[in-house]
C-alpha cells in the first residue's frame, strides 16, 4: 500500500512536467503524408468536378490553404489547375484563364513540369476556341515535346486530342483523324478512360462536319458509354446534345426535344451553363416548330433564367476576380500563423490524451 501511494505520488509529479515538457514542441508530421494527403484531396476534386461542382470548389479551398501553408507547390498548381477546370467547363472563361495563368506562374516558378504540360493544353485548348490557333498549336507542341521526353503516354494522347480539335478548326480534317486516332490509340493501350471517351467524341465532331451523321453518332455513343462509366455528367450532356442536333438535321424533332432534355439535366447537374444554354435553346426551338406554345413558353422561361443567373455570375466572378490574387497573397502571409495554429491544436490534443492515460493509470492504482 505503501509503495502503491509512492507511485502515486510520482505520477502526480509527472503530470505537470510533461505538459511543460509538451509546451512550446511542434507537431512533426512527415511532408510525404501531408503531400499525399494533398494530392488526395485534389484527385477527389477533379473527380466531383464532373458532378458534385460546389463539393469540388470547396474541396479544392481546403487544398489551396493546406499547399501554402506545407510550400507544397506541386499541389498548389494541381489545385488551381482543378478550379480553373470546373469554371471553363462551367462557362466562365476569363476566370477560368486567369486561374490557369496563376497556375502556369507557380509551375514555371518552380520548374513542375508534370503540371505545366496539363495548364498549358488547357491553355491551348482556351486559346483555340478564342480563334488564336497558332497560340494554340505553339503550346501544344511544346508540351508533346516535353511529354515525349518524359514518357508520360496518358499526356501524349491528351495532347493529340487538343491538336486534332485545332486541325479540325483549320479544316485539316485527315491530319485531324489521324491524330485523333492516335489519341484513341494510346488510350486503349494505357487502359486511360478519360482519353478515350475524349477521341470518341472529337472523332465525333470531325465526322459531323464531314456530314457522316451515322459515324458521328457512333463515335458520340461511344464516348457516352465512357462518361457514364466516370459518371461525367458533363460529357454525358456535351454527347447527347450533340445526337440531339443529329436529329434536329434528320427532322426527328421529337426524338431531338427527348434527348435534349437527358443533356440539359445533366447539364444542370454538372452546372454547365453554356450547355444548359444551348440545350434550352434547342428545346424551345423544337417545340416553336411543332406549334406547341406551352412548352415553348415554359422554356423560354427556363432559358432567360439561365441567362439571367449565368449573367450574375459573370458579373461576381469579373468584380472579385482581383479577390483571387488577394486571397493567393494573404494566403502565403497567414500561412505560417496557421500552422502554429494547428501545431499548438495538435499539441493540446496530445496533451489530453497524456493526461487522461496517467490518470487512468493513477485510478488504477488507487484501488
Amino acid at each position: 500500500m505503501k509503495n502503491r501511494r509512492v507511485n502515486l505520488l510520482v505520477l502526480l509529479a509527472l503530470i505537470p512536467c510533461l505538459l511543460f515538457a509538451q509546451k512550446g514542441e511542434q507537431f512533426d508530421t512527415s511532408p510525404d503524408t501531408i503531400y499525399h494527403f494533398i494530392d488526395s484531396l485534389n484527385q477527389a476534386a477533379f473527380n466531383m468536378k464532373r458532378s458534385k461542382v460546389n463539393q469540388a470548389l470547396k474541396l479544392l479551398d481546403s487544398t489551396k490553404s493546406l499547399s501554402i501553408q506545407y510550400k507544397y507547390h506541386q499541389g498548389l498548381s494541381t489545385a488551381y489547375f482543378n478550379e480553373a477546370g470546373i469554371y471553363q467547363q462551367n462557362g466562365f472563361s476569363k476566370r477560368a484563364l486567369g486561374i490557369y495563368q496563376m497556375a502556369q506562374e507557380n509551375s514555371s516558378r518552380y520548374q513542375d513540369s508534370l503540371n505545366l504540360v496539363k495548364i498549358n493544353i488547357q491553355l491551348a485548348s482556351y486559346f483555340a476556341e478564342e480563334g488564336k490557333l497558332d497560340e494554340a498549336l505553339k503550346l501544344d507542341n511544346e508540351s508533346l515535346e516535353i511529354s515525349l521526353r518524359k514518357g508520360n503516354k496518358k499526356e501524349v494522347a491528351n495532347i493529340k486530342n487538343s491538336i486534332g480539335l485545332i486541325e479540325i478548326k483549320r479544316k485539316n480534317y485527315p491530319k485531324a483523324e489521324s491524330l485523333l486516332k492516335e489519341a484513341l490509340q494510346i488510350s486503349v493501350k494505357e487502359k486511360y478512360i478519360y482519353g478515350q471517351k475524349k477521341a470518341f467524341y472529337n472523332l465525333g465532331l470531325l465526322a459531323r462536319v464531314k456530314n457522316d451523321t451515322a459515324t458521328a453518332r457512333a463515335y458520340f455513343q461511344n464516348s457516352l458509354s465512357l462518361d457514364m462509366l466516370l459518371n461525367d455528367h458533363y460529357g454525358m450532356a456535351s454527347n447527347n446534345f450533340q445526337m440531339a442536333e443529329i436529329l434536329v438535321q434528320q427532322q426527328r424533332n421529337s426524338d431531338a426535344i427527348e434527348l435534349a432534355k437527358s443533356a440539359y439535366s445533366c447539364a444542370v447537374l454538372s452546372g454547365a451553363y453554356n450547355l444548359m444554354t444551348k440545350t434550352a435553346t434547342l428545346i424551345r426551338q423544337q417545340y416553336q416548330r411543332s406549334g406547341d406554345l406551352q412548352h415553348t413558353s415554359a422554356w423560354q422561361d427556363t432559358l432567360i433564367s439561365v441567362l439571367v443567373t449565368k449573367n450574375e455570375n459573370e458579373t461576381q466572378y469579373a468584380s472579385n476576380f482581383i479577390e483571387i490574387v488577394k486571397d493567393k497573397e494573404s494566403q502565403k502571409l497567414t500561412a505560417e500563423s496557421e500552422k502554429e495554429k494547428a501545431n499548438q491544436r495538435a499539441n493540446n490534443q496530445l496533451l489530453i490524451i497524456l493526461v487522461g492515460s496517467l490518470m487512468l493509470v493513477v485510478m488504477a492504482l488507487m484501488v
